[in-house]
């Protein structure tokens, strides 16, 4: 598993294989948002998770249908406090979020794939719908004004698919402010698209401005964070060299005469 934070508060866990992915967040994913009622909120095991998803032949579509992950920091400990019998996964996934956020601060995971860059495009869009509210709000205009038959086709295709009731706006501007015409034309069953482009065309320059600001304010965090980290290695190591000038004072006796002279580096230590 690969962890990095892209944008400011916003995890990236990234995946070898689609087993490790699916394996690693489908309990905490389906405690947070899943159709079926008698997981979504609720304690299960893995093997109630299981038999909630798996047909009468013992099939489970679940672990080829789902690409990519996103949660909400609040959930995720919600989760961690609630469940008793953690996996090895998700333990190792915990892990991986706390080396970049400090529960319970305000934070977001993504999680996919690796060299998926696709289905990372389109988690960037729920983390900012939570993440940034002025965002929010005007993705929310946009797809409120979307006409009605349209938004109860995209409505009916997600719940189909296997979206929960409560997340359908959330997922419309994800799938139309990143996803090629034939995709959504795939996944929706669209009629009439130029009737629905003016909407996808405001979605896309929406996400991409308020993207690209994310990103800068995430270089400047990291900028910082690297200066931070080389004042503490130079503090480091004048620190060090202060301790090895005690133990030779030390060893000397108590004398501070006896110890060998040296002049000050760069940046006046010893």
């Amino acid at each position: 598993m690969k962890v990095s934070m892209p944008l400011p508060k916003v995890v990236l866990l990234e995946f070898p294989t689609r087993k490790e992915l699916t394996m690693t967040m489908c309990r905490v994913q389906e405690y947070y948002e899943s159709p079926h009622a008698n997981i979504k909120k609720k304690i299960f095991t893995m093997e109630e998770f299981f038999d909630t998803h798996m047909d009468d032949s013992g099939y489970i579509s679940y672990f080829e249908q789902w690409s990519g992950f996103n949660l909400p920091g609040h959930v995720i400990d919600q989760f961690f406090a609630r469940f008793k019998d953690i996996t090895p996964r998700e333990k190792k996934m915990m892990e991986a979020i706390c080396l970049y956020v400090k529960p319970p601060e305000k934070y977001y995971v993504i999680s996919t794939e690796k060299d998926d860059p696709e289905t990372v495009k389109h988690e960037y869009a729920h983390a900012l719908w939570i993440m940034d509210s002025v965002y929010q709000n005007k993705a929310q205009l946009i797809v409120g004004e979307i006409p009605v038959k349209h938004h109860r086709n995209l409505m009916k295709q997600l719940l189909g698919m296997g979206y929960d009731k409560s997340v359908v706006d959330d997922e419309i501007n994800a799938y139309l402010s990143t996803s090629s015409r034939a995709e959504l034309d795939h996944n929706f069953h669209i009629e009439d698209y130029d009737e629905l482009k003016p909407y996808i065309k405001q979605l896309r320059k929406l996400f991409k401005n308020t993207l690209d600001k994310h990103f800068e304010d995430a270089e400047k965090m990291h900028a910082a964070y690297r200066k931070q980290m080389k004042s503490f290695k130079k503090t480091s190591k004048a620190l060090e060299k202060a301790y090895k000038r005690g133990d030779e004072w030390v060893a000397n006796g108590g004398d501070f005469k006896k110890l060998p002279r040296t002049k000050p580096d760069d940046d006046g230590y010893y």
